[in-house]
């Protein structure tokens, strides 16, 4: 028979374990930042890769979301159901903030139909971005995913705006 104490601290390292796991599994985000890869659903494409194919032109309007992905997994992004002020169809909204060097807080986003959340194809979204100071600029866009090549294409943007959000920010 084993030492009591010796099983005691296998217990607690298997315990630690699965907490880990469990923690990874459910999306948490690490003290050192890390955290587990989104899945492919639409609903949990990062919006600055919603941001990378519609406004900065090195990409030329098309991105790999697998690529897109691992570059922002470190920067935690939010999906929530919404209910629109006119209207009564649910939207979805997926977030992502940034604070700038004086603390002021940087929402990216964009919101689309619950319908599409699964489409293969092109669709509209509302991109926006909500300022520090409480502005908030919003564009419609249209975008298309590729479930096959896992390629995300942008089509148009209409009120567009250009905001550049890498100078003087910091992933919160």
């Amino acid at each position: 028979m084993k030492n009591p104490v010796v099983f005691l601290v296998q217990m607690l390292a298997w315990l630690m374990l699965f907490a880990v796991i469990a923690a990874t599994w459910a999306g948490v985000t690490y003290p050192s930042g890390r955290a587990k890869a989104y899945p492919s659903e639409f609903s949990k494409i990062h919006p600055m890769c919603i941001h990378r194919v519609l406004l900065e032109e090195r990409y030329e309007g098309s991105t790999n979301l697998e690529i897109c992905h691992e570059e922002f997994k470190k920067h935690p992004i939010k999906a929530r159901t919404i209910k629109p002020v006119l209207g009564d169809k649910e939207f979805i909204e997926v977030t992502s903030t940034k604070q700038d060097t004086d603390g002021g807080t940087w929402v990216v986003g964009y919101s689309f139909s619950v319908d599409d959340s699964e489409q293969d194809g092109p669709f509209l979204i509302n991109m926006f971005h909500r300022f520090p100071d409480g502005m908030e600029l919003s564009s419609l866009a249209g975008i298309s995913r590729n479930l096959a090549s896992k390629k995300l294409t942008a089509h148009f943007l209409e009120g567009g705006f250009y905001t550049t959000f890498t100078d003087g920010l910091k992933t919160t």
